[in-house]
């Protein structure tokens, strides 16, 4: 059942994509943070899903174009500042190199329900602070930019990172994978990864280990029921805090969670003037059903069966895509 509950989510989230980006076409620009002919512009959809684009000078984009720079512009876009610290020099290298880099940044609230609406940054950032909210909040960002060629084909790099600003609140499996309506994607030409930090306590509640934790994972390629290649993600576990069931204080404490993944895309159609790149995260959340159940009950008038109503927890998933619409 959770398997068909995935596969419907990855429709949706399909089909969010195009919701989420014919909007933001449309939109007016909120903001403008380039001070210069070359820089980073940005606006925000009716929504509040944030796009911002790099343009670079032709002039410099090479080597000289150092990586610390390349590190600054790439958490401006967007992902997540951990994220970018642990790019490797063969990315930052390529990312350098590119005259344009496009980024969408979408900011969740999810509900005890498993209900998602996108917020606004501010209000997210203050939401998750506030000890009154019991929702959840989740920023999820994709970068796209043109790429060295694959095999003499047109490439795009894709990234994405996904950063909980609250601690998830139910533990299972989770998604992150990368998406196009018009590049197909080879699991070599992907990595990622998973991070957070572990709290050890000790029996009297003092902090006994205290350390960030990061594992490796190995992106997949994802299908569509005719075979074509429609992205690529990766499957992790999320365990969530745990408490003695004697004392009741911490065991261990998991928070400050973050992934990331990188891919090429290789262009499907070179008869597509445009298209889109995603990101997408499923979050495992529990949708609430009633169930009935039958007893019978002896009282005066005799035996009569009574219905009782229960609530019966079933595990979900939460859709939470973003797209940036890519030139060819």
């Amino acid at each position: 059942m959770l398997k068909n509950k995935k596969i419907v989510s990855l429709f949706l989230a399909s089909a969010m994509l195009f919701s989420l980006a014919v909007p933001a076409m449309a939109s007016p620009v909120k903001a403008t943070s380039a001070t210069r002919e070359y820089g980073i512009t940005e606006r925000v959809n009716a929504d509040g899903v944030i796009f911002r684009t790099l343009v670079r000078d032709r002039a410099v984009n090479s080597i000289a174009h150092n990586y610390e720079l390349t590190r600054e512009e790439l958490k401006q876009l967007g992902l997540d500042e951990r994220a970018v610290e642990n790019i490797d020099s063969e990315i930052l290298a390529e990312l350098a190199a590119s005259p344009e880099i496009l980024s969408s940044i979408t900011y969740y609230r999810v509900n005890a329900a498993g209900e998602m609406q996108i917020v606004e940054e501010n209000v997210a950032l203050a939401a998750a602070t506030s000890e009154s909210d019991d929702n959840q909040y989740v920023r999820v960002v994709v970068t796209s930019s043109k790429s060295t060629p694959v095999d003499g084909q047109n490439a795009y790099f894709i990234q994405g990172s996904f950063t909980w600003l609250t601690e998830p609140k139910l533990g299972g499996k989770e998604f992150f994978g990368l998406g196009s309506t018009n590049c197909t994607f080879a699991s070599k030409d992907a990595n990622g990864y998973v991070s957070w930090r572990r709290k050890e306590y000790n029996n009297n509640g003092t902090v006994a280990s205290n350390k960030v934790e990061k594992l490796t994972q190995n992106p997949k390629l994802k299908t569509d029921k005719d075979g074509q290649v429609q992205g690529v993600g990766y499957e992790f576990s999320i365990p969530i805090t745990r408490y003695s069931s004697t004392t009741g204080r911490k065991v261990v404490e998991y928070s400050e969670w973050y992934g990331y993944i990188s891919a090429k895309g290789v262009i499907g159609s070179t008869q597509v003037g445009s298209f889109y790149n995603s990101a997408t995260y499923l979050h495992q959340t529990i949708v609430t059903q009633s169930t009935i159940t039958f007893q019978l009950i002896f009282d005066r008038s005799g035996l009569h069966p009574s219905a009782i109503y229960t609530a019966t927890p079933e595990k979900a998933y939460v859709s939470l895509p973003v797209s940036v619409q890519q030139l060819k």
